[in-house]
């Protein structure tokens, strides 16, 4: 079932790329470009990514600190039923293709403000307006060929610059996800890309 889902998006990205003129850029050290990939007040599966095949997750894993720090999981459709791996955009930016994505589990927004400890980790958030227009919960998707010529799409953060990367959070061996510096080489490995679904 997966398998069929999976290849009818990126049929329908690739269409949308053919006929929409979104812009597809080369592996560089930034992620660059702009889409309209976001359709607002539609659901999303952030997953798998590229590398773990894991899924941006937000069932408030307790072990954590603030209880709010987003991990990536296995992609599964209970979880995506529940809600922790259902993201929905809420607001929109046409100018800069970001949108605001909200965790239909938890009711909180994907952020990556500095958090009180200077960590990168990225969490569930209040979702704010204010936050949105600054830039910590805008997310853009970034078209981009890998060094290997594969289609990639790449998350970046608005104010940080930062991409969504699952890497294990360096080495701490843990399955937090982090704003990482975006780079070719994390994304040519995987750790920056993502498969992008609109579920419902």
């Amino acid at each position: 079932m997966r398998t069929v889902t999976k290849r009818a998006a990126q049929g329908a990205i690739a269409v949308m790329l053919a006929l929409g003129g979104i812009a597809s850029t080369a592996g560089t050290a930034q992620a660059a470009g702009t889409t309209d990939f976001w359709s607002y007040n539609h659901s999303y599966w952030l997953g798998p990514n590229n590398n773990t095949g894991r899924c941006v997750d937000d069932s408030e894993d307790l072990t954590v600190p603030d209880h709010n720090l987003l991990r990536g999981f296995g992609c599964y459709d209970n979880s995506y039923a529940g809600g922790w791996q259902r993201w929905l955009v809420i607001g929109k930016n046409n100018a800069n293709g970001s949108a605001q994505l909200f965790n239909a589990a938890t009711g909180l927004c994907l952020d990556d403000s500095t958090r009180s400890d200077g960590s990168d980790y990225l969490r569930g958030l209040t979702c704010y307006a204010d936050s949105f227009s600054g830039g910590w919960q805008a997310w853009r998707i970034v078209n981009r060929t890998t060094a290997s010529g594969s289609y990639q799409q790449v998350l970046q953060n608005v104010n940080t610059g930062r991409c969504l990367d699952d890497s294990n959070a360096g080495n701490s061996g843990t399955d937090l996800l982090r704003g990482y510096p975006c780079n070719g080489s994390s994304q040519d490995h995987g750790y920056q890309g993502w498969d992008i679904y609109i579920k419902d």
